[in-house]
């Protein structure tokens, strides 16, 4: 799983190519980046806004890893099937893979982890009543992040995860490839950092997953 800006601090490129399959995130790029992220990529996981903003263009590059890499998308807003529709309606021309879209039991279960965890902050930090939780973080628009949710279909798919890049520190930038130096107010990254402590550390204590009968694999976090 590769994704954020403190990746440039080191160069995992040979490590993370040497794994058996590579998820890469939202399209980042490796140009140039090869010595930092590497240059395989089995799968690519997006967001539905990334695909959103490709229907609306002539030119397409949801595909920027190869026309067979297959792509996994999750679903930001409802009106964002149509473009999935569009997309795989000339897949068989354009692409030799479709998009797949993640099973919405999946998507429930990323939800209600993120908000247990973002919840349980919130309530240690302010003193405050969990009910209070959903004005302080506007509830109608908070959801996880596309790294949380690429990280549980790893989990739920290999036997080992190795997640580079996860991390943040005031001098590096959210993303190793573009100049985005803040984080995004809809997520609660911090909660997010807390469930990989545990999932990596001791993933029995996880509410939800626990529950759903998934045999955690190993998981390892490098920075």
């Amino acid at each position: 799983m590769i994704p954020p800006g403190i990746l440039l601090r080191a160069h995992h490129g040979a490590l993370i190519d040497s794994h058996a399959a590579v998820f890469r995130l939202n399209n980042a790029r490796i140009s140039g980046y090869a010595a930092h992220v590497g240059s395989k990529t089995n799968y690519s996981f997006i967001n539905s806004n990334i695909l959103h903003l490709c229907a609306r263009r002539p030119g397409c590059f949801c595909h920027p890893y190869g026309h067979d890499v297959p792509i996994l998308l999750y679903i930001c807003q409802a009106a964002h099937f149509l473009d999935v529709a569009a997309c795989n309606a000339t897949s068989s021309s354009r692409h030799g893979s479709p998009i797949s879209v993640t099973d919405a039991r999946l998507d429930v279960l990323c939800a209600r982890i993120v908000k247990y965890y973002s919840l349980r902050r919130f309530v240690a930090e302010t003193g405050r009543a969990p009910e209070e939780w959903d004005r302080a973080h506007d509830a109608a628009m908070f959801h996880y992040s596309s790294g949380m949710q690429a990280i549980m279909v790893a989990v739920g798919v290999c036997d080992r995860v190795s997640v580079f890049g996860f991390g943040k520190s005031s001098d590096a930038k959210h993303h190793y490839h573009s100049n985005q130096k803040a984080e995004l107010d809809l997520h609660d990254y911090e909660a997010e950092y807390a469930f990989y402590h545990d999932l990596s550390e001791h993933p029995q204590v996880v509410p939800f997953l626990k529950d759903s009968g998934l045999a955690v694999p190993p998981v390892v976090f490098y920075h």
